[in-house]
């Protein structure tokens, strides 16, 4: 019993540095300009549309390619050790700012560009 409460003291402990030392990266951050991904100029040249949130030293960060699947853009250790906490900050305490709408008509997504469909239909007339 003694051996039990020991363990879930140590659990507690360490999830309790785990939180704080977030908490002190994430004080010390900024937010920084990045791409989506979701607005593309001409081919595939994204646009640089939101601030978001990166505490110190901790790169994780979800990006849309040009086929429109969601990947990993760029992450470090820090980023992917704290990747639940800073999901739950970026969603609750630092949210995205976004300076365009997803629907602009200047510029337009990379499925829907002229340019796009007629590599499409040059490469694969029968499926386009």
């Amino acid at each position: 019993m003694l051996q039990r409460n020991r363990k879930i003291q140590i659990c507690l402990l360490v999830l309790l540095f785990y939180c704080i030392s977030y908490i002190i990266l994430s004080e010390l951050g900024d937010y920084e300009i990045t791409t989506s991904g979701k607005i593309r100029y001409i081919k595939d040249l994204a646009v640089m549309d939101r601030q978001k949130w990166k505490p110190k030293f901790v790169k994780g960060e979800l990006f849309r390619d040009v086929k429109g699947k969601l990947v990993v853009k760029s992450c470090n250790f820090l980023g992917a050790f704290y990747s639940p906490l800073l999901y739950l900050d970026r969603k609750l305490f630092h949210k995205t700012i976004r300076y365009f709408e997803d629907s602009v008509s200047l510029i337009t997504p990379v499925r829907d560009d002229p340019f796009s469909k007629l590599c499409r239909l040059l490469s694969d007339p029968v499926s386009a």
